[in-house]
């Protein structure tokens, strides 16, 4: 694997470090502020709305001008969001940090994808894509006890600073990676030509190992333009027809409510109930690594493997992802519902365990999601994982925005009762997906 693709997934992690610092040091500083839970719901759910609504200007930037550029672009973002947020209080400012860290997220998964297939050998492209979810999962395991112990240690200046900080790490290493991992025109040896990427068994001898990220970027775009894998911009789907079937849509957005309240509201239910909203995490972020690693093996195994984005093993793959999506809602649902019983009172083992399985069928669920809409046809494959990304956004700003406000008035185990209900309707609706092929609903419009 070139070293480009392990670079790009550090500036990841560091990226979803910082990013996942606020998930659990944000409510708290908003709640010792005074903050409602409906204001905080609201806030915490902007980020992904903010990033749904921006993400497809930010890759038909990235496909213009360069997907290095826009994953700069993106990590600066994220450093003036939580700059923001730690000098400026008032919510107009607590808006705004958000929207700019919305920017961040939508610009880095789109930037990081592409640079990833971009560098990576064809053979090897689905692992290096596969980096990007460890990147994030990873991110959650350190990002979320790191913020809680920031939050306590050193108080909201300290929490965002150092989620600054982390940001602008990644930053400096995106900066410095553009050049040391792919060395400059100037750094070529006397003589020698452009260098050329060297990713598979047409590379010329003598070619640099790894290539420069512009060279990978200029041959990243021809594949985003043709909706390939890297699913930048998105070309436009058929008229009158979606690039996916709706429930597909419904059943990305009810995983994102349930990812995102797992996320940025157990911190709330940890201070009441007398839990770390860290070690909670760390379970959740460890089981769905685990469950997402099986769920891409079985998947693998049952359609034949995928030597490429456009192999046949990817279409083979789509019955036994589907096959996959009811039972991990139902999981999902088993555990909500353990959580509702068990949030009425004192913290005990069962919010634990209820961890387990949410994480269990999340991991799964999110892997056979994403490989079922890579059954879509070639030339709409990038508009469906588009449009899976956007409902997953939605999901998670709507469905925090609606939750605080349920908590708010209510209670824990009425919130978490709301999303067993949702990873309910989810199983019935895997149970209605199952079939070889994305057959996009006619008459139904984007």
């Amino acid at each position: 694997m070139p070293v480009g693709v392990y670079v790009v997934a550090l500036v990841a992690w560091l990226y979803f470090v910082a990013l996942d610092m606020l998930a659990t040091g944000l409510p708290l500083a908003l709640a010792a502020a005074g903050a409602g839970e409906g204001w905080i719901g609201l806030l915490a759910g902007w980020m992904g709305l903010a990033a749904m609504i921006q993400r497809p200007f930010l890759a038909a930037w990235g496909d213009r001008h360069g997907h290095g550029r826009l994953l700069v672009a993106s990590l600066a973002a994220a450093v003036a969001g939580a700059v923001l947020f730690a000098v400026r209080p008032e919510p107009g400012a607590q808006l705004l940090a958000r929207t700019l860290q919305g920017t961040s997220l939508a610009g880095l998964v789109v930037a990081s994808q592409a640079l990833m297939a971009a560098l990576a050998p064809v053979p090897r492209r689905g692992r290096a894509l596969a980096l990007q979810g460890l990147a994030d999962t990873g991110g959650v395991l350190v990002g979320t006890n790191l913020g809680e112990w920031a939050w306590h240690h050193l108080g909201r200046t300290g929490l965002f600073a150092g989620a600054a900080a982390a940001a602008g790490v990644a930053l400096g290493l995106a900066v410095a990676g553009r050049r040391a991992v792919m060395p400059s025109a100037g750094g070529r040896p006397a003589g020698t030509g452009p260098a050329r990427a060297a990713v598979g068994p047409g590379a010329a001898a003598g070619a640099r190992p790894a290539p420069r990220l512009r060279t990978a970027l200029a041959a990243a775009r021809p594949r985003a333009r043709r909706g390939g894998e890297a699913g930048c911009r998105q070309p436009a789907a058929r008229p009158g027809v979606l690039p996916l079937p709706s429930a597909f849509l419904l059943l990305g957005a009810l995983i994102g409510a349930i990812f995102g309240t797992a996320l940025n509201l157990t911190a709330l239910h940890a201070q009441a109930a007398g839990f770390r909203a860290g070690g909670w995490l760390a379970v959740f972020a460890l089981v769905a690594m685990a469950a997402r690693y099986a769920a891409g093996t079985a998947i693998d195994r049952a359609g034949g493997g995928t030597a490429g984005a456009s192999a046949p093993g990817m279409a083979g793959a789509v019955r036994p992802a589907r096959r996959l999506l009811a039972p991990a809602f139902g999981l999902m649902a088993a555990g909500e519902a353990l959580l509702a019983a068990a949030s009425g009172g004192p913290a005990g083992y069962g919010v634990y365990a209820a961890a387990v399985v949410v994480a269990a069928g999340y991991g799964i669920a999110h892997t056979a999601l994403a490989a079922a809409v890579g059954g879509a046809p070639p030339g709409r494959r990038g508009t469906a994982a588009g449009w899976l990304a956007n409902a997953i956004d939605l999901g998670v700003g709507a469905g925090l925005a609606a939750l605080g406000w349920v908590l708010e008035r209510w209670s824990f185990p009425l919130m978490y009762g709301a999303l067993a209900g949702a990873a309910g309707l989810g199983a019935v609706l895997g149970l209605a997906t199952r079939g070889d092929r994305l057959r996009p609903e006619a008459g139904a419009r984007p």
